[in-house]
């Protein structure tokens, strides 16, 4: 189940919040390695304005959760990464909002986890046209550049590569990118397209599991 919060949020969504918090701080700080903030779980972006949309399971646990934000008031890309876009380039707009902190639970396995982030995607684009947003924009390793683009063609990236520790061929280096979608019927009908061929894809590969788990005679 899909729900959508935001910074705003009080009793059971609050809660829900916090978990989506802990979980962050569990994947990216315990187990990323990434340097802590003030508040555990949470860095400056996680403010009134930001939008949640977080994937529950049966039990109301958190499978997968993402953050998007309005550009205008908050952008990881403009704040840190500006190189990432061309000059032409609307930078802020408070109609264009950025997908950042994805983030899915460590006991989800890969064909659930690409499942969750299908339906995040899905989920996302009705809320954005539904808010007549113009964009969505995030900023991803270029390596996952042609996995975005089978998701939908309308894709388009903002500028060229930014090395990071070290660049490409570096262990552990890599080079980010910039990329943005237009929001509009025809990206809404190509994510549910991307949605029901995962969701598909999960189904065999679970399939197939079962089949090999069988004793041979």
């Amino acid at each position: 189940m899909i729900i959508v919060l935001t910074g705003r949020a009080h009793g059971e969504n609050r809660r829900i919040l916090k978990q989506l918090f802990g979980l962050r701080y569990e994947v990216f700080i315990r187990g990323g390695g990434w340097v802590a903030p003030a508040r555990a779980g949470t860095d400056r972006y996680d403010d009134r304005d930001a939008v949640y949309f977080v994937d529950l399971d049966a039990e109301n646990q958190i499978q997968a959760g993402v953050r998007i934000t309005p550009t205008d008031k908050s952008s990881l890309i403009s704040d840190y990464f500006p190189q990432l876009m061309e000059m032409e380039e609307t930078k802020r707009h408070s109609k264009i909002y950025e997908l950042n902190r994805h983030v899915l639970a460590p006991s989800v396995d890969y064909f659930q986890g690409r499942v969750s982030v299908a339906r995040l995607l899905v989920a996302i684009v009705e809320w954005s046209l539904q808010q007549q947003i113009t964009h969505l924009q995030a900023m991803i390793d270029d390596a996952a550049a042609e996995d975005y683009l089978k998701i939908s063609p309308l894709l388009r990236q903002l500028g060229a590569p930014v090395g990071y520790g070290g660049g490409r061929g570096t262990p552990g280096g890599g080079e980010l990118i910039g990329i943005r979608w237009p929001v509009n019927p025809s990206l809404l009908e190509e994510v549910r397209k991307y949605c029901r061929v995962t969701e598909a894809q999960a189904v065999l590969a679970a399939d197939d599991i079962l089949q090999n788990a069988r004793p041979k005679n």
